[in-house]
């Protein structure tokens, strides 16, 4: 008797659950820690780019207005 063909079933059906890693509390705050310091990072790099975008729109506009 051939054994039943599972879709996206890969090897038999007495595997063992793979267990997962646990981070613990330390893993969990560097994780944490490494996303607030790569959003504050994101932030201050999107401001300087704002920044320099007016700085250059500012030497295209014209000094005095034209009446």
């Amino acid at each position: 008797m051939e054994t039943p063909i599972v879709p996206g079933g890969h090897g038999s059906l007495h595997q063992a659950p793979r267990r997962r890693r646990r981070s613990g509390r330390i893993g969990r705050f560097f994780r944490g820690y490494l996303m607030f310091v790569g959003a504050l990072t994101t932030l201050y790099v999107l401001v300087q780019v704002l920044v320099l975008v007016f700085v250059e729109l500012s030497k295209w506009m014209p000094a005095q207005p034209v009446i």
